[in-house]
């Protein structure tokens, strides 16, 4: 099962790097954006993470932070399909909060011919607190199915690519996906400071990219030297 799983990852990160642009598509209140990211490993999101499933098809979540009326969350799909076939597919996904809808929209799925799931990259979505994601037959609210508070700031750990970075001092990369969330990446030793609490950050290494959440603006501290982001 670890083979595949590791399989599973090495056709996502093919995938990330083929594709050459971000899908971004949003309401008032919601938007789910497609980047050239993977799902972390299990390890990273333990803690955050939750999960639906029917017979073959399952919708995960790793929450990423909730502050006021809204969360983040990185979201994926998986359906289980055995053969040697290889395709890409849009998905419909939704986004509903109580009974209205605020978000419809479609999302990439793809499978490759070594692979046993059919699955969507890692989407990083933005709903209201207890709002529910729908995609197919499958449904969650990232919020209330795992049953803990996270409050930013917060930091995820993952893989991909970004084309758009910001430099900032010291080698500091940065890449603003809202107002209060970034992707990041640097060499060295860092960490990140919002007003009194202070996250230590590990290097991310070749590849990889931290996910951060802020409050505010926050100084990121690399090699002794900060960069401020945020707003």
């Amino acid at each position: 099962m670890r083979e595949w799983k590791a399989l599973a990852l090495a056709s996502a990160l093919i995938l990330v790097l083929l594709s050459a642009f971000y899908v971004y598509r949003m309401s008032e209140r919601a938007y789910v954006k497609e980047m050239k990211i993977v799902w972390p490993d299990p390890d990273e999101i333990s803690a955050r993470w939750c999960s639906v499933n029917s017979t073959y098809s399952y919708l995960e979540s790793a929450l990423i932070s909730c502050q006021g009326g809204s969360c983040y969350s990185l979201l994926r799909y998986l359906a289980y399909f055995p053969t040697d076939d290889e395709f890409e597919e849009e998905l419909p996904m939704e986004v509903w909060q109580g009974n209205e809808r605020i978000l419809k929209t479609n999302v990439t799925a793809f499978k490759r011919n070594y692979t046993l799931y059919v699955q969507t990259l890692a989407l990083i979505v933005k709903l209201p607190r207890g709002a529910e994601v729908r995609v197919l037959n499958l449904s969650l609210s990232p919020s209330e199915c795992l049953g803990r508070e996270l409050s930013p700031p917060q930091v995820i750990y993952t893989r991909g690519m970004v084309e758009d970075w910001i430099h900032l001092r010291n080698g500091l990369r940065v890449y603003k996906i809202s107002d209060d969330l970034y992707a990041a990446s640097w060499r060295g030793n860092a960490s990140l400071i919002c007003g009194e609490v202070k996250l230590n950050l590990r290097e991310p290494g070749t590849g990889g990219i931290a996910i951060i959440s802020l409050s505010g603006r926050c100084d990121v501290e690399l090699n002794g030297v900060k960069s401020t982001i945020g707003s």
